[in-house]
């Protein structure tokens, strides 16, 4: 499916995009210039929004501002920001009422036509993507470098290749309620001590690999050219411990 046929399909659903950001403010203007009933919510107001909101508006959004932002979330599709998690009360009281509950990313991932490298963690994980993107580059792949560094990469879905290569940095807030997977996964990680950390820690840092792990499972390597088989050795060489989790003792 390509991203029109999807916002094609959902046309005449009811959508709510939560945060008017970096990551969604692009796909808020796609879905109104495609026509779709598009609801903006935000917990700034629109003095602070500034020039964004106004753009916004002349494209036809509607607006749930300020600090109850998340009092009236009233929709049949919502796609959430990647700061706020999936179970948030808010959240979870939509999707009860019938709501289905993604994110921009989640998307992308779907409608991804090319070959994702998806790379979390805890530390490293700006260093990792940008050497695994220009490793693919100098294999004379179409690189793609989007997620928390780069740029938004899912309204540019429909013009990228199956050949390409998407390199993604993801945070574990992004990773959660994520089903899809990636081709390639790599799991940046600092070796810290945490015998002496509180319990409040150790389940953070628990639940967070926890996540990471479950999601970034990666889907079966297909038969591949030649030219692939060396980007897999890369990667293989990328995740052995003493290259490819940024180790660093604590």
């Amino acid at each position: 499916m390509t991203l029109n046929e999807y916002i094609n399909s959902i046309k005449h659903k009811r959508i709510g995009v939560i945060g008017i950001g970096v990551s969604n403010t692009p796909l808020i203007k796609k879905l109104l210039e495609s026509g779709c009933d598009v609801t903006a919510c935000d917990k700034r107001t629109a003095q602070q929004l500034g020039d964004e909101f106004y753009a916004l508006s002349r494209l036809g959004a509607k607006f749930c501002l300020g600090e109850d932002y998340l009092e009236k979330l009233d929709f049949d599709l919502i796609f959430r920001t990647p700061g706020l998690m999936p179970f948030d009360e808010h959240l979870q009281a939509a999707v009860s009422r019938g709501a289905e509950l993604t994110s921009e990313m989640e998307l992308f991932m779907k409608l991804c036509p090319c070959r994702i490298f998806a790379v979390t963690g805890s530390d490293g994980k700006t260093t990792t993507t940008t050497i695994i993107s220009e490793l693919l580059k100098a294999q004379g792949y179409t690189v793609h470098l989007g997620g928390n560094i780069g740029r938004p990469l899912l309204c540019d879905v429909d013009d990228m290749g199956k050949d390409d290569a998407a390199v993604l940095e993801l945070s574990s807030f992004q990773l959660h309620s994520m089903v899809c997977k990636p081709n390639v996964a790599v799991i940046s990680i600092r070796i810290i001590r945490i015998i002496s950390m509180p319990k409040a820690r150790h389940l953070l840092i628990r639940t967070s690999m926890t996540d990471s792990f479950s999601t970034m499972r990666t889907n079966s390597p297909h038969t591949m050219p030649k030219k692939q088989n060396l980007i897999y050795r890369i990667s293989a060489a990328l995740l052995s411990p003493r290259t490819a989790f940024t180790a660093q003792a604590a």
